[in-house]
């Protein structure tokens, strides 16, 4: 099924999960996530006829990128977009 609102349409089979951290945070615990946690989450959604999506948004590549991109309300808008589709 579609749920649709303000000009974008949903299906709930789909489950989207964000997630946020800077490069520099969470190293091993992002590795555990991606090698660990993601797989499990794709099987058990999977065997009850969901697709796991998660969204992982990280930021603070490097200074000089932090620079370019922190005055740019491109970017916030992303990011809010998708903490909405995951809603």
């Amino acid at each position: 099924r579609l749920y649709k609102a303000k000009g974008h349409a949903r299906q709930y089979n789909v489950i989207q999960v964000y997630f946020a951290s800077t490069y520099a945070d969470f190293q091993e615990e992002i590795k555990e996530i991606h090698t660990t946690v993601f797989p499990r989450m794709h099987e058990l959604c999977q065997a009850r006829g969901y697709t796991f999506n998660p969204v992982m948004m990280r930021y603070g590549m490097d200074e000089r990128t932090d620079r370019l991109y922190m005055g740019d309300p491109r970017i916030a808008n992303i990011v809010f977009r998708e903490i909405q589709r995951c809603r």
